[in-house]
């Protein structure tokens, strides 16, 4: 790979990968993905049926658009895809459980990957919704001892959430990912 980057840099041509937002379905399963990737690299992903699975991977893409994401919480699992022409294609798995396909394509509009993460009398509070292409959702906060399926209000940002109707959501970008994540 550093004679591919050699003569890339000889040429005067960069390698660069493609950033941006994606969304997609997970197969056999109501759950949706979205993937965020930053110029740098950076990726971070969420994978969330409104029910019982929300989960947060962060990692990065390798040179050969291959993302390795691992999952921020303690219960472990792990995203491997692969990032080309426009989409992600790949797999999550979480422990005891078998690996899952999907293919995000790119967002665009008002579909992408929205976040709250705050602390609220005490407790802290982690949401995340998911809106595809035709504004349907997938979303769920965490905090407060439980996991809850919430839906984000568009035009406003704001959860359907008990303790965080006031509270708004942003718009996770390549940016964000960027400045945001190590």
């Amino acid at each position: 790979m550093k004679k591919v980057g050699l003569l890339f840099a000889l040429l005067g041509c960069s390698l660069t990968l493609a950033q941006g937002s994606f969304v997609g379905v997970v197969q056999d399963s109501k759950a949706f993905v979205a993937v965020v990737v930053a110029a740098d690299q950076k990726a971070i992903a969420y994978v969330c049926d409104s029910e019982t699975v929300a989960q947060w991977f962060t990692g990065r893409v390798g040179t050969d658009g291959v993302l390795q994401l691992t999952n921020t919480s303690s219960t472990g699992g792990t995203i491997q895809a692969r990032l080309n022409q426009g989409e992600v294609a790949g797999s999550f798995i979480l422990p005891g459980q078998t690996a899952k396909a999907f293919v995000a394509k790119v967002a665009g509009g008002t579909a992408g990957l929205y976040r709250y993460d705050g602390t609220v009398e005490g407790s802290r509070y982690l949401g995340g919704w998911i809106v595809d292409q035709q504004g349907v959702q997938r979303g769920s906060v965490i905090g407060g001892g439980s996991l809850r399926a919430s839906v984000l209000i568009p035009q406003t940002l704001l959860s359907d959430h008990p303790k965080l109707t006031n509270l708004k959501a942003w718009r996770v970008t390549p940016e964000w990912v960027s400045e945001n994540l190590r």
